[in-house]
């Protein structure tokens, strides 16, 4: 004899309806801790480019006594003084 294990509502249906949710929208919801995990490292990992970008156009005094995030605020001193 053989027996159909049956399916958790809390899975497979909508909460709101109760209809079954469609394998797409379960699988995307199963994968939603990945793809924020990766969301995030890939910000981790971008933030010292972006910081060396921005640094790379501030006078060299500037970038010695100041971080890169002070760049962004009034006034602006960006030079292209350092790529000559």
């Amino acid at each position: 004899m053989t027996t159909v294990p049956e399916r958790v509502a809390s899975e497979t249906t909508a909460p709101a309806t109760g209809r079954p949710l469609p394998r797409s929208r379960r699988r995307w919801l199963g994968r939603l801790p990945l793809h924020i995990t990766l969301a995030i490292v890939s910000v981790v990992w971008l933030l010292p480019t972006v910081a060396l970008f921005v640094s790379s156009f501030r006078p060299q005094a500037e970038t010695a006594t100041t971080g890169w995030w002070t760049s962004f605020t009034l006034p602006f001193e960006f030079t292209l003084a350092n790529y000559e």
